[in-house]
């Protein structure tokens, strides 16, 4: 395989690598801020609270532009400290295992 930095394929590996890194580091704070939007959030929480309660979170969250963390706090559904243990989205989706 011919690359364009005169031939070297490891130091274009690491090139790309280094670019996108960078620029997954620069959406990282925005990414976190869709993960605690996401109203799929919800669903962590239905063995804990149930379907019912579940049912109202979500467009409690959205008709009140709130999420899903505050609206479970608000409507007293959980504890602070047990939503931050039941909810962990950096543990819902693996990347390595969906192939992405």
């Amino acid at each position: 395989m011919h690359c364009l930095n005169g031939g070297d394929e490891s130091a274009s590996k690491r090139s790309i690598w280094k670019r996108n890194w960078a620029q997954f580091s620069a959406r990282r704070k925005r990414i976190k801020e869709y993960l605690g939007n996401f109203l799929m959030l919800v669903t962590a929480l239905n063995p804990h609270i149930r379907y019912g309660r579940a049912a109202k979170l979500s467009p409690t969250a959205s008709h009140d532009d709130l999420r899903v963390r505050e609206a479970a706090l608000k409507l007293g559904f959980v504890m602070r400290e047990e939503f931050a243990t039941w909810v962990r989205p950096e543990e819902m989706i693996d990347p390595l295992e969906q192939g992405l």
